[in-house]
């Protein structure tokens, strides 16, 4: 009986642990405000260098104080010289093409780009989501997956040894021709701690 008891509290505290994730809200800068669990820290910019060495750094990173968990929001301008079209391979295989230039209205080609990229990076992906989806009269896209990391991303970002397995919850927009990328990471086997967590976090999210 006592061992039953204690399976019981061991369970009752493992399930407050995973749910109780307190959130703030933030402001990232002059157009986003969000909310962020509160022991988030800001990465310093030799940690973000350590950690992802391949990469320009990003609007905001934030870690979680204790683990491997990591939140990043960048931008990517999508304007080219005029005239100019890019090419890529969807996640059927097919060539596609899209206007230099993208807009909200482009979301849903942005999904078939973004998915054949996470594919190309990634083996072993199970996706749990990959759709459009409003969020606060914003349309997003939304990709949440769980995949092994390739050997040639893992030298971008300094991870070079064992098998990383990884969740990941991005979501994709565009204002004013501009892409905004929202990130969170953390190894696979901490999803069950961060999943209501990150959900909430995503769906908090405002741009001006």
């Amino acid at each position: 009986m006592n061992k039953l008891i204690a399976f019981v509290c061991l369970l009752g505290l493992t399930f407050t642990f995973a749910h109780a994730q307190k959130l703030k809200k933030t402001k990232i800068n002059e157009e986003i405000t969000m909310k962020l669990p509160e022991d988030f820290v800001a990465m310093s910019d030799r940690e973000y260098r350590q950690e992802f060495a391949g990469y320009r750094k990003p609007i905001a990173m934030y870690r979680h104080e204790n683990s491997k968990t990591t939140f990043g929001i960048n931008t990517a301008m999508t304007h080219v010289p005029p005239g100019t079209r890019q090419t890529f391979v969807d996640n059927k295989g097919k060539l596609r093409k899209h206007q230099a230039e993208w807009s909200i209205n482009d979301l849903k080609m942005m999904k078939s780009l973004y998915k054949s990229t996470i594919l190309r990076l990634h083996s072993n992906v199970r996706f749990k989501q990959d759709k459009i989806e409003m969020i606060r009269k914003r349309n997003f896209v939304v990709m949440e997956f769980v995949g092994v990391i390739k050997n040639e991303e893992k030298s971008m970002i300094g991870k070079n040894k064992g098998t990383l397995r990884q969740y990941s919850y991005l979501m994709y927009t565009v204002k004013d021709s501009k892409i905004y990328i929202f990130n969170f990471t953390c190894p696979a086997k901490r999803l069950s701690r961060w999943k209501k967590t990150v959900y909430d976090m995503m769906h908090s999210i405002r741009i001006k």
